[in-house]
């Protein structure tokens, strides 16, 4: 658990407002948000605009969803309305954001191939595409609905050469899956990107 105190990030001032702090905020939340849960601590800030919670945690939450990001991400000491409405504000723009994203970001598996099992070979031709979405977006949605089987070859050479250039850890946070018909798939999911 990481605590990063709002307050020491911005020199000492009690107003979270200006760019320049949201982004020395969302630099330091980025260097530890792949390896440990985040509480970002708002004590002595009296201040906010919604536009710097934009800048930091909004960004989070654009690229991974408000979901994903509030299970590792937890805030503290905003009793003051003067911090609650902004931060309020920021998060639910941000996810509506995040929602109209998610569809550029987003492989439908089955009218992709317009077929519901998948195999090796339809890895390798899936792999390029998801290098180019990963490439813009830092995320990739892949979308299982209608696709009734998997081989655990089909999502490794979809997946491998991202394994191979980016952050592992990162990648794990990255690849969004939605729309899972079974059980089977889910778990050809995870042993690959947990390497079990």
């Amino acid at each position: 658990m990481k605590i990063i105190k709002i307050y020491e990030i911005i020199n000492n001032n009690n107003r979270f407002e200006n760019p320049e702090d949201a982004k020395k905020v969302y630099k330091v939340m980025k260097s530890v948000y792949f390896t440990n849960d985040i509480i970002m601590d708002f004590s002595s800030i009296t201040y906010i605009l919604t536009s710097a919670i934009n800048h930091s945690l909004g960004v989070f939450i654009i690229k991974y969803g408000y979901e994903n990001v509030m299970k590792k991400v937890s805030i503290s000491n905003i009793e003051n309305d003067n911090l609650k409405y902004p931060i309020a504000l920021s998060i639910k723009l941000m996810n509506e954001k995040y929602e109209e994203e998610i569809k550029s970001k987003s492989i439908k598996l089955y009218d992709y191939f317009n077929k519901n099992e998948l195999n090796n070979e339809d890895g390798d031709k899936l792999k390029n595409q998801i290098i180019e979405i990963y490439k813009m977006n830092e995320v990739v949605l892949l979308d299982f609905g209608n696709i009734a089987k998997i081989t655990k070859e089909f999502f490794k050479n979809a997946t491998s050469e991202l394994f191979s250039k980016y952050d592992k850890d990162q990648l794990k946070e990255s690849i969004l899956v939605s729309n899972i018909q079974n059980k089977e798939i889910s778990k050809i999911i995870e042993d690959v990107l947990y390497n079990k």
